[in-house]
């Protein structure tokens, strides 16, 4: 395997850019908007919303100097180590700060922010430059400085934004099916040698198993969420797709594409009836317009597939259209708690009783 011209698989530089994300979403969170709005509602004063952030940039740059001198003079990974310490002290506090609604307490807590940011960026930032070679930084610095605003955009999501993200996930998603769909005949006859009339037969199965797996997949939501099950079978189409790239045997490649189609295609309606409780009953014919965009735009994606699967073969057009669909499952995951207060009423799920009368 050719080496990645800035060791991208070094477990420093995944480390950072998870951090990355996973903080700063948490941290747009509570950190930036919300916070100015609920000190000025908990104190009706403007002053201690300046003054939150001021205690906070006046410890960072306190620390800045002592953390950037102990992060050159000692091992990095020991001061990320107090950083994390501080951190969990800093989250422990700032929790108890808005279950008791103590401005103290937030402003003690936002001042122990200030030193975790002070240690932790200079460790991390060191530490980051240390895991990649001389001459080849500038290509992961930059792919670096836009994960942290995309993720900060991410702990800003809200319900408002489930039909924008609806839209791009399954957007995303179709194209990775447009890039296989088309081949899967041309697969089953040139691999394995397989007759029209087989190969129709595992498409009329298929066909089935969609419609038995979205009643299945419909009761189950009932209990569990409408965007769990979606993501949980897509999880499955794509592992399904995956283990096609790999598999040799007609037997498990026919059972694996039925899996695949079945569980790729089985949450559509619970999708839709997703989308149509989170826009407005005027809006409804447009959101449902853009499903014509979306299939529309398979075109495009078969002329890809169709050129992969000439120059690399069909195992790797899966491989491909797999990690389109991992693309789409991010942005399905985000949805999960933007939903979950979106549940349906199982009242008539049950069997009806008749009334009985005196």
């Amino acid at each position: 395997m050719r080496e990645a011209p800035w060791r991208l698989m070094e477990h420093n530089v995944q480390l950072v850019f998870l951090f990355t994300v996973v903080y700063w979403s948490a941290n747009s969170i509570i950190s930036q908007h919300i916070l100015s709005g609920y000190v000025y509602v908990l104190t009706a004063s403007k002053a201690p919303v300046g003054l939150v952030k001021g205690i906070q940039g006046l410890v960072q740059l306190l620390c800045a100097l002592p953390a950037g001198y102990t992060a050159d003079h000692t091992r990095r990974d020991r001061i990320l180590i107090l950083a994390g310490v501080v951190g969990v002290a800093a989250s422990v506090l700032t929790a108890l700060a808005f279950e008791l609604g103590d401005v103290l307490i937030i402003y003690l807590a936002f001042g122990i922010w200030g030193a975790f940011t002070a240690f932790q960026s200079s460790a991390m930032e060191a530490l980051f430059a240390d895991s990649v070679p001389m001459g080849q930084r500038s290509a992961p610095f930059t792919l670096k400085a836009p994960v942290r605003p995309v993720s900060a955009c991410c702990g800003m999501l809200d319900a408002g934004h489930v039909p924008y993200l609806l839209f791009l996930s399954d957007f995303i998603v179709s194209n990775g099916m447009g890039l296989v769909t088309a081949f899967f005949p041309l697969f089953f006859l040139q691999e394995y040698s397989l007759s029209p009339v087989r190969v129709q037969t595992l498409f009329a199965l298929q066909s089935l198993g969609v419609a038995l797996l979205s009643f299945l997949a419909q009761m189950a939501s009932s209990s569990t969420g409408r965007m769990p099950i979606v993501v949980i079978t897509r999880v499955l189409g794509t592992l399904s797709l995956l283990l096609m790239a790999v598999s040799h045997d007609v037997t498990d490649q026919s059972v694996l594409f039925l899996a695949h189609g079945a569980f790729m295609q089985c949450t559509d309606p619970l999708r839709r009836s997703v989308l149509m409780d989170f826009v407005p009953k005027s809006h409804r014919a447009r959101w449902t317009s853009l499903a014509g965009l979306t299939a529309a735009s398979w075109a495009g994606s078969a002329v890809l597939g169709g050129i992969i699967v000439d120059s690399y073969g069909y195992r790797l057009c899966f491989l491909v259209a797999a990690l389109v669909y991992i693309c789409g499952l991010a942005l399905e995951t985000i949805l999960i708690p933007l939903t979950r207060h979106a549940a349906e009423s199982v009242e008539y799920l049950k069997p009806y009783t008749r009334p009985s009368f005196p």
